[in-house]
């Protein structure tokens, strides 16, 4: 309940509030995301502790985090994507999220497996999310709309931009 009700404050109203006051989308997207990022690494603490209530605190404002940081983190590609592009963007990148999701409990099971405990997965999970902080902090440029090819190179190799094949009889 504190990651839904975290996502839709501050992830919802407070972005799009700062946002619609003029302040600057990018600056504010990236801030978000960081700090979010950072509130995750949380997760970590569970390795430390033995007690039930506090690995489940620590749990608890890790998922926060993460769930103020995914909507400003997909919206990235809405705003990142070339004209009509944004789907297969989208899909790309949901792709991607969804093979990590798949392999997380397989390496998660492996870690416990190999270990006897949760600890190392838990720490292995900080490890991914300080990858991730590291990637919007420095490696994510300007969030700025991608230029496509010229429209003499559509279809040339773009597979963002190719239109589907059409059937000609």
């Amino acid at each position: 309940m504190a990651a839904i009700a975290a996502q839709l404050a501050i992830a919802g109203w407070l972005v799009d509030k700062w946002i619609s006051g003029g302040r600057d989308a990018v600056r504010i997207r990236k801030i978000v995301l960081t700090v979010s990022m950072l509130i995750s690494l949380s997760v970590v603490g569970a390795a430390f502790t033995k007690s039930i209530g506090c690995a489940l605190t620590f749990l608890s404002i890790g998922a926060a985090g993460l769930a103020v940081s995914a909507p400003t983190g997909q919206s990235i590609v809405a705003l990142i994507a070339p004209d009509g592009a944004a789907a297969k963007l989208g899909g790309i990148v949901n792709f991607v999220a969804n093979l990590i999701g798949i392999l997380a409990p397989i390496v998660t099971g492996m870690i416990v497996q190999s270990t006897g405990n949760f600890a190392w997965a838990f720490i292995t999970a900080g490890l991914g999310i300080a990858i991730g902080i590291v990637s919007y902090t420095f490696i994510l440029g300007r969030i700025e709309k991608i230029p496509g090819p010229p429209r003499s190179d559509a279809g040339n190799g773009s597979f963002l931009l190719d239109k589907p094949d059409t059937v000609s009889s």
